[in-house]
Parts: structure tokens; C-alpha cells; sequence
């Protein structure tokens, strides 16, 4: 949503399913997305970018994740 951007609301979100995926994953795949803002935020929370991987634009390895 454009009036949360900038709010730390996404980092938030995005850094809570980290934590909870730490239980059960080793590795979380995003999906590609050609969103400016959204490719900010995945890098931003430690993710990433990568080709050649199917359905993927980012990667993060849960047991290299900064877990702010």
C-alpha cells in the first residue's frame, strides 16, 4: 500500500516471516517482481538478487540473514 511506504511497516512484516521461516527452512524464494520499492525492501532485509532460479528474483539464506 502506497501510504505505508517509508512507515517501516513492510520491513516489519517482512522480517517477522523471516524469523518464523528460521523454524522450518533453510532458504526463502521471492517471486520476481519488477516493483522498484518491493526490490528495495528485499534487499534491504538481507535477500538477494538472483537469475536463473524458476519463479525467483531473490534469495535469502536463512543462516547468513541479518535479523534486525
Amino acid at each position: 500500500m502506497r501510504k505505508n511506504r517509508g512507515t517501516g511497516a513492510g520491513k516489519k512484516l517482512l522480517n517477522a516471516i523471516i524469523d518464523e521461516a528460521r523454524e522450518n527452512f533453510r532458504t526463502i524464494r521471492l517471486s520476481s517482481t519488477d516493483n522498484p520499492a518491493a526490490v528495495n525492501l528485499y534487499i534491504v532485509c538481507g535477500f538477494s538478487k538472483v537469475e536463473g532460479i524458476y519463479k525467483a528474483s531473490h534469495i535469502l539464506e536463512l543462516s547468513k540473514a541479518d535479523n534486525e
